[in-house]
């Protein structure tokens, strides 16, 4: 509730396609992970970031298969407390690009420093009052993590469980 997440409530989203309301950047993702469990008739779990401008957040979700065919999907605060980073708004010119964009990470949401492109910070600022011309992305740290394996493929190809922690 405190990003803005008011929108997701299942009484608001029961009945709609899950993929009208997970970003773009995570569909592919999130196509993979439930398309695993429920393929295989597996239980998948992995953690992830959800943290607001007061306070940080690791949580655990967990896909599970349903006899019926689909799928329950479970999420747990595993960490939080508040952040030690201040919620300073930060100067335009460290994140946003010539045209005005800044660039945040759709699955931990910090944001893609100009000066140096792989470099990603977080911007507590930026979830209290997001900026009017934000783009998504995904950060290095993300991309590797839940995309690619050793070899450079996809995870889904090589690895049969999604586990483990973002960070």
């Amino acid at each position: 509730m405190e990003n803005g997440g008011r929108k997701a409530l299942a009484e608001l989203v029961r009945g709609t396609c899950i993929f009208d309301v997970i970003p773009q950047p995570l569909q592919e993702f999130y196509s993979d992970v439930y398309d695993l469990a429920h393929y295989e008739s597996r239980i998948l779990t992995f953690n992830y970031h959800c943290s607001s401008p007061e306070h940080a957040r690791l949580f655990q979700m967990q896909v599970l298969p349903q006899k019926d065919g689909g799928l329950a999907i479970v999420n747990s605060v595993l960490v939080e407390h508040a952040h030690n980073v201040p919620g300073v708004f930060p100067s335009a010119t460290d994140y946003e690009d010539p045209r005005g964009l800044i660039t945040m990470c759709s699955h931990c949401r910090r944001t893609r420093r100009i000066s140096h492109h792989e470099t990603w910070d977080w911007v507590p600022a930026y979830l209290s009052r997001l900026p009017l011309t934000v783009s998504h992305g995904l950060c290095g740290v993300c991309r590797n993590y839940f995309y690619q394996s050793d070899a450079g493929t996809s995870r889904r190809q090589t690895v049969p469980s999604i586990e483990g922690e973002l960070f």
